[in-house]
């Protein structure tokens, strides 16, 4: 896919994340800097479980949305966009700048195996949007099954 595209991709999906008033405020809470206690690592750790479900699932519905104006899309190349998101909405320190790309498309690989075990490899992202504007956290906009409990946010 050309580099055009993905910019697109990136584009249209940071718009769509950026009306996910619980992705916003999450981000606001992080502190990257402060890994000082173990309660500031665990709700760091929490917390961009959830921003990354929310931008994989925000990417895979754009490109959903954009698929007539994005052909030959690849899961490469939405798991390019979705790093590339996340480098835009979450400042590090220089020194992890240098390899952030890498350490974001491990994670968000991470991420998307488990929601493909929980749910399979078919979202329904039919009602995303409106379950997000709603409120509903964006990982439940999937209607996963939580109740045993191993749900990521």
């Amino acid at each position: 896919m050309s580099n055009a595209n993905i910019d697109l991709l990136v584009k249209t999906s940071l718009e769509f994340i950026k009306t996910i008033k619980p992705i916003e405020t999450t981000i606001s809470q992080m502190d990257f800097k402060n890994w000082k206690s173990i309660r500031n690592i665990v709700f760091n750790i929490k917390s961009l479980t959830h921003v990354l479900s929310g931008i994989i699932l925000s990417v895979e519905k754009t490109s959903i949305d954009l698929s007539s104006k994005l052909q030959n899309l690849t899961s490469d190349d939405k798991l390019t966009a979705a790093s590339q998101i996340l480098d835009n909405l979450i400042p590090l320190p220089w020194y992890i700048e240098i390899i952030d790309d890498k350490i974001f498309k491990f994670l968000l690989t991470l991420i998307v195996e488990k929601l493909n075990k929980k749910v399979g490899k078919k979202w329904n992202l039919d009602e995303l949007s409106t379950k997000i504007e709603t409120g509903v956290p964006v990982v439940d906009g999937l209607t996963i099954d939580c109740s045993d409990g191993t749900c990521l946010a």
